[in-house]
């Protein structure tokens, strides 16, 4: 059914040379967060040409000293998130979709246009069928580090909203602002939130609930064939969480280095090298999920709420895209998790 309305959706779209910007929102925000577009000086975002002259100097100046294809890689990872905290962006994925915005707003011209912007997207709720989804992605990541033992304690507000919204919601939605936009030409900006938390909040102490009791159902298993039992995890706030992991890792790492140093242990030094490894990669992704484990705000979905009370019934059961149906706690346990263990890691 959602392939079927792709295709008509993409011939209407051409014939009536519709652009759709497809946008994922970012929770950085408190209070409410409106379904308007933001001019550049709202956002103090720089010049797209200034941020495209600096990219190029830093690579000139790395290909001068012959850096490797690795450090370059590294240092231009090290500028963009650089720019991005400068600038008050959490991460340079939502720092290069709201200069992207501004560019389609910029350059658009006499084309129509929509601007969607859905929320953190899951696994679908019911086409083509219940929990598809394609890799591992966003909190999922933070899910199937917790279930393999990597991930204990993060920082987070357990009242926090995790705003996220099935993908085949996300489809619909698209579907159905391109039938009622496409027929006409529009001056402003049609701005279209398609999330949940404005309607059927999703907190962040479910999350975590819920995965505790779905791995402690059906554990992981090792690669010696042990099943490995999870913990329910422990949260911290943003400065005590980095006291608890030097204190409980960080300091024991380092006596383990000094003893592999002086006893000139290579069995030590490796497993030295492994923890350290696994420390690091959890540090750097609790600083990257911040942003979301302690986002308070709510997205504003009034448009697209218009959108959809305006919808006859026959369209509402075709493209359904309500948040408030949603048993998230049914839809984790019994859709979300599964499929993305099914889908995501093992696809």
């Amino acid at each position: 059914m959602v392939l079927a309305g792709i295709g008509s959706i993409s011939r209407t779209m051409a014939q009536n040379r519709l652009l759709v910007f497809f946008r994922e929102n970012v929770a950085e925000r408190k209070g409410i967060i409106t379904e308007k577009f933001f001019e550049q000086d709202e956002l103090l975002i720089p010049k797209i040409e200034t941020e495209n002259e600096l990219i190029k100097r830093k690579l000139k100046e790395l290909e001068d000293t012959c850096a490797s294809n690795n450090i370059i890689k590294i240092c231009m990872k090290e500028l963009g998130m650089k720019r991005a905290n400068k600038f008050g962006w959490p991460n340079v994925y939502s720092f290069t979709k709201a200069m992207g915005e501004l560019q389609i707003a910029k350059l658009r011209g006499s084309l129509p246009v929509i601007i969607l912007r859905p929320t953190i997207i899951l696994s679908t709720c019911k086409q083509p069928f219940p929990g598809w989804i394609e890799g591992i992605r966003t909190m999922d990541k933070l899910i199937i580090s917790y279930a393999i033992g990597e991930i204990v304690s993060l920082p987070a507000c357990l009242d926090a909203a995790v705003d996220g919204i099935p993908g085949d919601m996300v489809v619909n939605a698209m579907l159905a602002t391109m039938m009622t936009n496409c027929s006409h030409p529009n001056s402003m900006l049609p701005i279209y939130h398609v999330g949940s938390s404005s309607k059927n909040t999703l907190r962040f102490r479910l999350i975590s609930e819920t995965s505790y009791k779905y791995f402690s159902m059906h554990p992981f298993t090792r690669k010696d064939g042990k099943l490995i039992t999870v913990r329910k995890p422990i949260f911290f706030s943003k400065m005590f969480f980095c006291i608890y992991m030097v204190l409980r890792y960080k300091l024991p790492l380092q006596v383990l280095l000094v003893v592999a140093t002086l006893f000139s242990s290579q069995i030590l030094k490796n497993q030295y090298i492994k923890h350290n490894q696994t420390y690091n990669h959890v540090m750097l992704m609790a600083k990257a999920y911040i942003p979301y484990t302690f986002m308070l705000g709510r997205f504003d979905d009034t448009n697209t709420e218009i959108l959809r009370m305006r919808m006859n019934n026959e369209d509402k059961a075709m493209f359904s895209f309500d948040a408030k149906c949603i048993n998230w706690d049914q839809f984790l346990m019994d859709i979300h998790i599964p499929g993305v263990i099914k889908y995501g890691l093992n696809g």
